[in-house]
């Protein structure tokens, strides 16, 4: 977003607990449970960016440019994949 590399933090999108409770109720194999725990997906952002998210306290012009870098990252994600 603010194309730092100070104080970069990975922001988890599911948060831990999510997956915890998905394993207490049974759901699902315990193997890939443990794994989407494992792999949960992060974005890179700058420590003042990372809290304003968490407090939602972030600017619109801010929250655009979140959800574009998100956007993008997955875009990314997927042209790895098709090139394996």
């Amino acid at each position: 977003m603010c194309n730092t590399l100070d104080n970069v933090e990975n922001h988890h999108v599911r948060s831990i607990f999510h997956i915890r409770t998905k394993i207490a109720k049974g759901q699902g194999n315990w193997f890939l449970n443990q794994m989407d725990a494992i792999n949960r997906k992060q974005i890179p952002l700058c420590r003042t960016h990372h809290l304003q998210l968490h407090h939602n306290t972030m600017s619109a012009e801010d929250r655009i440019l979140f959800t574009q870098g998100c956007k993008l990252l997955v875009r990314r994600k997927d042209i790895a994949k098709k090139e394996l």
